[in-house]
């Protein structure tokens, strides 16, 4: 995540933030972006299922993204396998005192 993603991530969260390891600029791209899904889906589902294989191989119980897009196609891919949730929702979280 870009700088200022991180730092509003370490004031809401009670731990701190650990960056997906892509290993591999293909993975850092989860397909759901500008009109991908829609023009290339088998490639644009393809990208987001390495990227959710990525983030279960390094135990992660919850993906946070900013954009919804990449909500949207995360949250397909998962299928309930992780918990996929946007920076939005965090912070809301965090107003509540849930996060």
């Amino acid at each position: 995540p870009v700088p200022a993603t991180r730092e509003i991530l370490r004031r809401v969260l009670s731990d701190a933030p650990i960056d997906l390891r892509t290993g591999s600029s293909e993975l850092a791209c989860c397909g759901g972006g500008a009109c991908g899904p829609t023009v290339i889906p088998d490639a644009a589902n393809a990208m987001a299922e390495r990227v959710i294989e990525a983030a279960i191989a390094q135990r992660f119980d919850r993906l946070i993204v900013q954009s919804p897009e990449c909500l949207s196609q995360l949250r397909a891919a998962a299928a309930g396998r992780l918990q996929v949730d946007d920076l939005i929702s965090i912070c809301a979280e965090a107003v509540r005192g849930v996060a």
